[in-house]
C-alpha cells in the first residue's frame, strides 16, 4: 500500500520500487485464511521511500570510464517524440566509483525491458510521459536515483506528401476527379470538395460533377489522409480557373407530327436532350418567325397554304448556355 491506499494489482510477496513512490510511504497488508477459519489481515509497519535507497540491485549496470567525478549534472533525452522515433539519454555525472543503470520510465513507472539508453517508441506510448533514470550504485554507499525532464509522446507524422491534382474541364455539367501519388501503405483518404473556399456539403468522393452554383467560382479539394498511430495530415489544392457554362448536348433535331391540312394541329416534338433541360418554341414560316406563335403546337391556317413551317426550340437548363435548333419543314398543300 502506499500511504494506506492499495496499489493497483500489487497484490504478491515483492514490489519493485516505482519513481512514483518516491517520498510516501509503503507498507504492505498480509490476509491468513484457512478453511473454517476467519480471515486475519495485518498491516506492516510504513517504510517511507526516499531517492536514496541503499543496496539497490542494479542488474545490467555499465561503467563508463569517461564519466566525470562529480554530479552536476541531469539526465536528458534527445530525438523525435512521436511514435516510431527513438529516444536516447544522456546521463548524469558521478562520483568517481560508481556503477550505473538506466531505465526509462513512463507516467512514473519502469517500462519493462526498456534498460539501455536508447528507447524506440511504441503505439502505447502516444500520448503519454516518458522519462530517462538513470541509477548509481557503489559499494557500502547509497544508490543514487537521477531522471530527466519528461518528454510527452505524440503520433507519428507523415512528413512531405505531393498535392492531389485536379483534373478536369472547369464547365458545369462536367466531372471534376482527383489523383494522389502514393503516401504510406495503409493510408485511409477523406475528400472534402471546396466551393471558394467553403466545403460543399454532402461531396465526399474523390470525383464531384459540377452544377449550377458552382458557374464562376472556383472548386478546391481538401484530403485529408489517417493511418493508424499517425498524425492525420489534410492537404489543400484548387483547381485551375474559374467555372464556366456547361454546354447541352442534344441528340438529333426537333420533329413535326400531324396532318397538314387546314385546320389541322401540328405537334413540335424537341428530340433528346440531357435531363433537367426545359423548353421555349417558335414556329417560323418559310423560315421567318411567327409573331406570337410560340407553343409547341400550331394550327395549320389558309394563310400557311402554299408556305413552308417549321419549329425553333431553345433548350435552356441553370447554368448552362442556352442552344437553339430548328426543325426540318413542313409544306402546307
Amino acid at each position: 500500500m502506499r500511504d494506506g491506499k492499495e496499489i493497483g494489482s500489487a497484490n504478491s510477496s515483492k514490489e519493485n520500487i516505482q519513481l512514483s513512490d518516491i517520498g510516501a510511504a509503503l507498507s504492505v497488508r498480509v490476509t491468513a485464511s484457512k478453511s473454517g477459519y476467519k480471515d486475519v489481515s495485518v498491516v506492516s509497519a510504513p517504510k517511507l521511500v526516499s531517492t536514496a535507497v541503499t543496496n539497490t540491485d542494479c542488474s545490467g549496470v555499465v561503467d563508463p570510464s569517461s564519466w566525470m567525478d562529480s554530479v552536476d549534472t541531469q539526465p536528458s533525452i534527445s530525438g523525435g517524440t512521436n511514435y516510431g522515433a527513438t529516444l536516447t539519454g544522456t546521463n548524469a555525472t558521478w562520483p568517481a566509483g560508481y556503477k550505473y543503470c538506466v531505465y526509462w520510465y513512463e507516467n512514473g513507472k519502469a517500462i519493462a525491458g526498456a534498460a539501455k539508453n536508447k528507447y524506440k517508441i511504441q503505439p502505447a506510448d502516444i500520448g503519454q510521459s516518458i522519462q530517462y533514470v538513470v541509477v548509481g550504485s557503489k559499494k557500502s554507499s547509497t544508490t543514487i536515483f537521477r531522471f530527466s525532464q519528461p518528454v510527452k509522446i505524440t503520433a507519428a507524422q507523415f512528413g512531405n506528401v505531393t498535392l492531389p491534382k485536379i483534373t478536369g474541364t472547369n464547365k458545369v455539367g462536367l466531372k471534376l476527379t482527383t489523383t494522389l501519388k502514393p503516401w504510406l501503405t495503409g493510408t485511409t483518404f477523406s475528400y472534402t470538395w471546396l466551393r471558394n473556399g467553403n466545403p460543399i456539403a454532402g461531396v465526399n468522393t474523390s470525383s464531384y460533377q459540377l452544377v449550377a452554383d458552382d458557374l464562376s467560382t472556383v472548386i478546391g479539394l481538401t484530403v485529408c489522409g489517417s493511418k493508424q498511430y499517425y498524425q492525420d495530415l489534410c492537404v489543400t489544392t484548387t483547381s485551375t480557373g474559374t467555372v464556366s457554362l456547361g454546354v447541352i448536348t442534344p441528340v438529333g433535331k426537333p420533329a413535326i407530327a400531324g396532318n397538314t391540312t387546314i385546320g389541322s394541329t401540328l405537334q413540335a416534338s424537341p428530340g433528346k436532350w440531357q435531363t433537367g433541360v426545359s423548353f421555349s418554341y417558335q414556329w417560323l414560316l418559310d423560315g421567318k418567325p411567327v409573331i406570337g406563335d410560340v407553343a409547341s403546337s400550331h394550327k395549320v391556317l389558309k394563310t400557311d397554304k402554299g408556305h413552308s413551317l417549321s419549329v425553333q426550340v431553345t433548350g435552356t437548363i441553370a447554368g448552362f448556355q442556352s442552344i437553339t435548333q430548328v426543325s426540318s419543314t413542313k409544306r402546307i398543300p
